[in-house]
């Protein structure tokens, strides 16, 4: 009887311990998460890795802007400006604009805004990876397995500077195969970009064919 108690009792202090260390690594990851979503302001260059198995990887390179709730994504095959209730897409050389309703229930992962809505809307497991460190640099690796077992996504890898609370990279694994990778790189919350970046300006594309979408 003594020993199946001492035996019940390792094992709820195991479950204990494990929970414990899920919820600080997920603080961890919300911490950060935090930090660019409640941003004031926020400009940040990133590349945007998509990979299928067996073929060459497509790669995108942009800035990401940020003031309050508006932002734009700008690329140089396309730019987007949204305001949380609208969002214009730019097609640089088609010289088009697509205007469309933000559905707060879509996720776009094709950048950092996305990204961040799919990994504060979902449910994980969480797990410290921290030893695969990359280049020697000194990094916070957690990787992040959905609950949800019918999700495309098997699993996230994010990678945070833990003296700064600054991304790195943040990669995705879907069930198919195809690799998300969004390696951030310059970073800055101190909003030294005009207003004018991230709002949207009809009179910037009066050349340019608009289609409004939007069905209200």
């Amino acid at each position: 009887m003594k020993h199946s108690i001492i035996f019940i009792l390792a094992i709820l202090i195991s479950v204990t311990e494990t929970m414990s260390q899920d919820t600080r690594l997920q603080e961890a990851v919300q911490n950060v998460i935090d930090k660019y979503q409640k941003a004031d302001a926020l400009k940040l260059d990133f590349q945007f890795q998509l990979a299928y198995p067996e073929q060459a990887p497509q790669i995108f390179e942009g800035t990401f802007y940020k003031l309050g709730e508006q932002y734009k994504v700008d690329l140089d095959e396309y730019a987007i400006y949204s305001d949380g209730k609208a969002q214009h897409t730019v097609y640089k050389e088609a010289r088009e604009v697509q205007i469309t309703t933000v559905d707060e229930e879509t996720i776009e992962l094709s950048s950092p805004a996305g990204v961040l809505k799919y990994l504060e809307n979902q449910q994980f497991k969480y797990f410290d990876q921290s030893q695969l460190k990359q280049g020697g640099q000194p990094l916070k690796i957690i990787e992040l397995v959905p609950e949800d077992k019918g999700s495309e996504y098997f699993k996230i890898r994010f990678s945070f500077t833990p003296t700064t609370d600054e991304i790195k990279y943040i990669e995705i694994f879907a069930r198919d195969g195809q690799r998300i990778q969004l390696s951030v790189g310059d970073t800055s919350f101190s909003g030294n970009f005009s207003t004018n970046t991230v709002v949207w300006n009809a009179e910037n594309y009066k050349d340019f064919y608009i289609e409004d979408l939007r069905i209200d």
